[in-house]
C-alpha cells in the first residue's frame, strides 16, 4: 500500500469550492463554489479549464451525469441547471424549489435526477425535457443530501431535522428513519454495495449504517470539527471525509480504522469525489482550490488471502462494547492470488486511530512519506494478528510478528507492520547476509534521524503550548474579573434583553443580546471580555446552571466575540466556519483586538493594560449558511451567511418575532456608504453579494424590527433597505472600490505591525 500523493492543484474560483465531481472516463473534473460559477478542469496538459456561468447565486451541488454528457447543478437561486462540458457551456435552466437547491444526483441509467432543497422537499425529475415526476415530503427541516442508491431503487436523504431517510422511489414512501441526536448529517452517500450508507455529521462524526438491519455498524470520531462532505471508494473498501478541521481523513473499512489523515487546505474542507476507477480523488475547500490526488492506497499486493472473522456489539448504535476477531494474512509466490473486494466482508466495527498510528500516517502535500523498505518477491512472510489490542492502546500494526524462511525481501507494502519482530533461520541457524545487515543500518540510521526530529518537534510544542497556555492563563484571570458596573442589562421584551458595557467607546460598543427561548436561552455577541459577562447575568438571574445557554458570535472581531471564552467550559459557542479559525486560535488577524487607553472611559479592572489585550483562544464549534439553533417547541433561529465585514459575517433571522439581528453587516448610521468594508478581514466585493442577498430577503419576508450588533434597534425594515441600497450605490464605480480596497491594504499593515499599540 504506497501513499496518497498530491497529482494537481487548480485555483480560479473566488470562493469556497461546495462540490465535486469527475466525468466517467476521469478525464474532466467539475466543481461548484459559493462564487456561483462552476469550473471545468481538464486532466490533458495545456488545455485550458472552462468557466461556466449562469448561476445567480451559490452553487452548491454539481454532478456528471452516468454517461458524461451532461453536468447538473443546484443553486441558492432556486434552480437546477444542466450543462454541456464542452467550450461553449450551453445550459438549459428550469427552477426546480422555493428555496435554495442543495444537492443534485442523477440515477445510475442517467434518465432521471433528483433535487434537495431548504424548502424541505425533495424531487424527482425526467432527464429528458426536465419533466416533473415526484416529490418526497417527510422531512421537517432543510434537506441537505440526497442520492440515489446504486440500483436506483432507494433513495437515501439526510435533514437539519435530525433525521436520515431511505424511500422505495417505487412508492415513493420512507422505507425507515435513523435519527441522529447530537447533530445532523452534512452529506450522504450509498455504499457502492447499496447495502450501506455512510455519513458526515456536524457532531465531527463519520459514520455507516447497514440498511438492511438498519443499524449503525461503524462510527469515527477522528475529526475534530464538522464533516462536510464523504465519499466512497469504488471498490468499496474506503471512506473519504472532508471536514472543518481543514483535514481530509481515510478509512479502511475493512480493518474499521482511520489510516490516512491529509492536510493540504489552508481551512476547512468542503468537497471529496473519487473518480470513477477509484484512481484519483478529488478535494475542494473554503481556500478555493481544488486539489487532485492519486489514491495509491486502493493498489493491493499480489498474492494476498485474507480471511477475516469478526463480531461486535453496539450499545445505542454508538458504543463499541466487544470487538474479538482474528485476521490471518499469507504471501507466498506459490500461491500468489489477488485479494477480492467483497462487499460482505464490510465488518460491524470501527476503532479509534491510536497516537502511534497517527503520527505514522499524517501525510501533507510536501509527498514526504513514511519509510518504506522494498522487497523481493521470492520469501514467504506469514503474519499473525493475534487480537486488536486496542484497549490498551496499542495500534494493529504493532501486534504483529514476522518470520522470514530465507534471506531474500518482503513485497512491497508489508512494511507498514513497521514493529514486526523478525526470525531469519536458515538450515536452523541464524546467518546474516551483507545485505540485510546493510537494510537493517539502514533503518537504524532512519530512526536514529526521525528521533532526533521528533525531539526538535517536542521542543518547538512545548514552546508553543506555554505561549498557549499564557494566553489561556491571561484569558482566566480576565473571565475571573467582577466588575458590577461595567454592564447595563435592560429588558426589550418579555424574552429579549440588551446588555451594553457601559465604559467603553460608543462607537464600538457592541450590542449584547440574550433571548430567553422556550427551553434554552441563545447570546448573540458577547463584547470585550474584559468582565465576566456570565457571572453578570447569573447575578441578574438570567442565565441558570439548570437551564441550557448557547452563545453565538456574529463575527471574530475583539469586540463581538472577547467573551466568549467566558462561556467556553458549560455553553457551546458557534461562529461561521469561515471565521472559525480565528477564534479558535485567538488569531490576532482575524479578532483585530483593536482596544487603545483612551477608548476606555473607565478601567475594567485594576492594572488593566491595553498593550495587553488579546481575545484569548476559545473553544467554539463551527456553523453554515442555513445552520438552525434550537431554542425548543419548534422555536428557533435560522443563520444566514453575509460575508463581508469578515468572511464569516452571519445574519440571524428570528421567524417566531419575525425579526433579525444583524451583527456588524449593518447597522443605523448616517449614510450606507460608511459600512466597514476596507478592514483586514473585509472583502468589498462579498458585501455587495451579501447586500443583494439580504435586499431579496427583505422584499420576501416580512419584519418588523432589527437588532443590530451597535447603535439602536431600528423598527422599520425599510431604513435597513435604504441603508443596503445607499451601500451598493457608492460602490458602483472602479474608483470606489479601488479607495476601499487601498484603505485596506494600509489598515492591513497597520494590525499587521501592531502599530495601534504604539499610539496606547
Amino acid at each position: 500500500m504506497e501513499d496518497p500523493k498530491l497529482e494537481k492543484h487548480f485555483k480560479s474560483h473566488r470562493s469556497t469550492v461546495t462540490s465535486l465531481s469527475f466525468s466517467p472516463n476521469t478525464k474532466q473534473l467539475v466543481s461548484g463554489s459559493l462564487d456561483a460559477c462552476l469550473f471545468l478542469w481538464p486532466f490533458k496538459p495545456q488545455v485550458r479549464a472552462y468557466r461556466f456561468v449562469g448561476h445567480n447565486d451559490a452553487v452548491h451541488s454539481v454532478c456528471f451525469s452516468p454517461s458524461g454528457h451532461l453536468i447538473a447543478s443546484g443553486s441558492k437561486d432556486k434552480k437546477v441547471r444542466l450543462w454541456i462540458p464542452s467550450v461553449k457551456g450551453e445550459s438549459t435552466v428550469f427552477k426546480a424549489h422555493t428555496a435554495a437547491v442543495r444537492c443534485v444526483d442523477f440515477s445510475s441509467d442517467g434518465q432521471s435526477l433528483l433535487s434537495s432543497s431548504e424548502d424541505k422537499t425533495i424531487k424527482i425529475w425526467t432527464v429528458h425535457r426536465q419533466k416533473f415526476q415526484f416529490s418526497l415530503n417527510q422531512h421537517s427541516n432543510w434537506v441537505r443530501c440526497a442520492k440515489f442508491s446504486p440500483d436506483g431503487r432507494l433513495i437515501v436523504s439526510c435533514s437539519d431535522d435530525k433525521t436520515v431517510k431511505i424511500w422505495d422511489r417505487n412508492t415513493n414512501e420512507c422505507m425507515h428513519t435513523f435519527y441522529e441526536p447530537h447533530g445532523f448529517l452534512n452529506d450522504v452517500a450509498f455504499h457502492p454495495s447499496g447495502t450501506c450508507i455512510g455519513g458526515g455529521c456536524t457532531d465531527a462524526s463519520v459514520k455507516i449504517w447497514d440498511i438492511r438491519t438498519r443499524k449503525l455498524i461503524q462510527h469515527y470520531a477522528n475529526h475534530v470539527a464538522s464533516v462536510n462532505n464523504v465519499a466512497f471508494h469504488p471498490n468499496g473498501n474506503f471512506l473519504l471525509s472532508a471536514s472543518s478541521d481543514a483535514t481530509l481523513k481515510v478509512f479502511d473499512l475493512l480493518e474499521g480504522r482511520l489510516i490516512y489523515t491529509l492536510h493540504g487546505h489552508q481551512g476547512p474542507a468542503t468537497s471529496v469525489a473519487f473518480s470513477k476507477q477509484g484512481d484519483y480523488f478529488a478535494s475542494g475547500g473554503q481556500d478555493q482550490q481544488v486539489l487532485v490526488w492519486k489514491t495509491n492506497f486502493d493498489t493491493t499486493v499480489p498474492g494476498i488471502d485474507s480471511t477475516n472473522t469478526a463480531s461486535s456489539k453496539f450499545t445505542n448504535g454508538n458504543d463499541l462494547m466487544t470487538n474479538d476477531y482474528t485476521t490471518t494474512s499469507r504471501i507466498s509466490s506459490a500461491t500468489a492470488q489477488p485479494k477480492k473486494s467483497q462487499i460482505s466482508s464490510l465488518r460491524e466495527k470501527s476503532h479509534p486511530e491510536t497516537s502511534d498510528e497517527r503520527r505514522a500516517r499524517k501525510i501533507d502535500i510536501s509527498h514526504e512519506k513514511p519509510m518504506v523498505h522494498t522487497y523481493d518477491d521470492g520469501d514467504h512472510l506469514e503474519i499473525t494478528n493475534i487480537g486488536p489490542a486496542y484497549a490498551n492502546g496499542i495500534s494493529r500494526s504493532n501486534s504483529a510478528s514476522a518470520c522470514l524462511s530465507n534471506s531474500k525481501a518482503i513485497p512491497n507494502g508489508i512494511s507498514k507492520n513497521n514493529r514486526a519482530t523478525y526470525d531469519i533461520e536458515t538450515n536452523g541457524h541464524q546467518n546474516h547476509s551483507p545485505q540485510l545487515t546493510n537494510t537493517l543500518e539502514h533503518i537504524v540510521q532512519q530512526l536514529d534521524i526521525l528521533t532526533k526530529t521528533v525531539a526538535i518537534l517536542e521542543t518547538r510544542l512545548t514552546m508553543t503550548e506555554g505561549k498557549l497556555q499564557e494566553i489561556n492563563d491571561q484569558g482566566q484571570r480576565m473571565a475571573q474579573i467582577d466588575n458590577p458596573c461595567w454592564f447595563t442589562t435592560k429588558k426589550i421584551n418579555s424574552h429579549l434583553y440588551l446588555t451594553t458595557e457601559n465604559y467603553f467607546f460608543e462607537g464600538n460598543r457592541s450590542n449584547i443580546w440574550l433571548i430567553r427561548g422556550k427551553a434554552r436561552d441563545l447570546i448573540i455577541d458577547c463584547g470585550l471580555g474584559v468582565c465576566d459577562l456570565k457571572k453578570h447575568l447569573e447575578n441578574l438571574n438570567l442565565l441558570s446552571k439548570d437551564r441550557e445557554c448557547i452563545v453565538l458570535c456574529t463575527h471574530s472581531h475583539f469586540d463581538h466575540s472577547g467573551g466568549a471564552n467566558h462561556f467556553e467550559n458549560e455553553c457551546k459557542v458557534l461562529i461561521h466556519q469561515d471565521d472559525y479559525q480565528g477564534l479558535r486560535n485567538g488569531w490576532q488577524e482575524e479578532t483585530l483586538n483593536y482596544v487603545k487607553a483612551t477608548q476606555f472611559l473607565q478601567q475594567p479592572y485594576q492594572n488593566f493594560s491595553t498593550r495587553d489585550y488579546r481575545v484569548p483562544a476559545t473553544k467554539c464549534e463551527p456553523i453554515m449558511d442555513g445552520h438552525r439553533i434550537d431554542l425548543g417547541a419548534n422555536d428557533e433561529l435560522i443563520v444566514l451567511h453575509a460575508p463581508g465585514h469578515t468572511q464569516g459575517s452571519i445574519v440571524c433571522y428570528y421567524p417566531r418575532t419575525k425579526s433579525l439581528f444583524t451583527g456588524d453587516f449593518v447597522y443605523n448610521c448616517n449614510h450606507g456608504s460608511e459600512l466597514l468594508d476596507w478592514l483586514p478581514t473585509s472583502s468589498v466585493q462579498e458585501y455587495l453579494r451579501s447586500a443583494n442577498n439580504m435586499l431579496d430577503f427583505l422584499q420576501e419576508h416580512e419584519i418588523k424590527k432589527i437588532y443590530p450588533g451597535h447603535f439602536q434597534i431600528l423598527n422599520d425594515k425599510n431604513r435597513v433597505q435604504e441603508l443596503l441600497q445607499q451601500y451598493i450605490d457608492s460602490k458602483d464605480d472602479c474608483c470606489s472600490i479601488a479607495k476601499a480596497s487601498c484603505f485596506q491594504a494600509v489598515t492591513k499593515c497597520f494590525f499587521r505591525t501592531d502599530c495601534f499599540r504604539c499610539c496606547n
